[in-house]
């Protein structure tokens, strides 16, 4: 039975565990899942304190006997089960959110790592193609939880030496040969769902029939010119409909390279009469929007 608000001793305990959980937020049964999933690493579990629950804090102060419940079960469970538990939530949890999606027309992302449930509910799940992938790290991931039948990752893992280019991510070329074998080794366990094409992305473009593609993500050289260009020789691979989207949407000079990309995105968008939206990190959003059904 309810038994009134909860201890300020155990909220501070709380934001100890996750300071992502406000005071305000215990409120609801949703809590149980937030609690669930502390101590386990938050890339991880891919947030489960952003679970969405209008019902959450309806029904009045929280129930401590079943909280406090679930909460000493999960410290003395083993890590490896943990782990089970929480591999066999996930998918669920993505499922109500992929329900949201199909019927909310502006469903707002937490990260760039709600995208696949977003593909999955607007039925994007045909050919997409990641460019600029690196160490396969992002590749993976939508590979894991999109439905798609084929995603294509594109990168020339070169070094370059033009001063212009200003990036930590411009590696030397051992280090670049590294990081393929890496991403190769990585993407080898989806096997013909991955085709990985060491090219950059200007030359692999003209491989692609145009309005044949669900998504394009771009992940490429940051500065404005070089978004400006991707932009414009990727978005005709698109269906009306389909995704177009990228990482790192900011511009400025920061210690790890110089980035235009917010300007060569929403000069691109604006051309187009299109609203551009934005993942909810912090640091290094993403950009997306979908085309137009009767694209210009």
């Amino acid at each position: 039975m309810p038994v009134g608000p909860v201890h300020p001793d155990f909220i501070g305990n709380l934001r100890q565990i996750d300071k992502g959980v406000k005071q305000g937020d215990l409120k609801g049964e949703i809590i149980i899942l937030t609690i669930m999933c502390r101590g386990m690493d938050a890339k991880a579990v891919n947030g489960f304190h952003d679970f969405p629950s209008k019902e959450a804090g309806k029904n009045g102060p929280l129930e401590l006997i079943t909280f406090f419940t679930w909460h000493d079960l999960w410290a003395i469970f083993p890590s490896t089960m943990k782990q089970a538990i929480v591999g066999l939530l996930r998918p669920l949890k993505r499922r109500i959110e992929e329900t949201g999606f199909r019927f909310s027309p502006n469903p707002f992302l937490i990260d760039r790592y709600k995208l696949p449930t977003l593909l999955n509910a607007r039925n994007l799940t045909g050919d997409g193609v990641e460019i600029g992938v690196l160490e396969g790290c992002f590749s993976h991931y939508l590979l894991t939880w999109w439905r798609g039948r084929k995603l294509i990752s594109i990168d020339p893992w070169l070094h370059w030496d033009d001063p212009a280019y200003c990036d930590d991510n411009n590696r030397s070329a051992a280090e670049m040969e590294r990081v393929y074998q890496e991403c190769r080794t990585r993407l080898a366990v989806h096997g013909k769902r991955s085709e990985i094409w060491r090219s950059t992305g200007e030359a692999a473009a003209p491989r692609i029939p145009n309005g044949s593609l669900d998504f394009v993500y771009i992940d490429a050289q940051h500065q404005e010119e070089a978004v400006a260009h991707d932009l414009a020789i990727w978005y005709p691979k698109l269906k009306p409909g389909g995704m177009f989207a990228g990482h790192d949407y900011m511009d400025g000079t920061f210690s790890f390279g110089v980035f235009g990309v917010k300007s060569a995105v929403d000069k691109f968008a604006k051309s187009k009469g299109i609203s551009v939206r934005k993942t909810g990190e912090k640091d290094s959003p993403t950009w997306y929007f979908f085309k137009p059904a009767n694209p210009c």
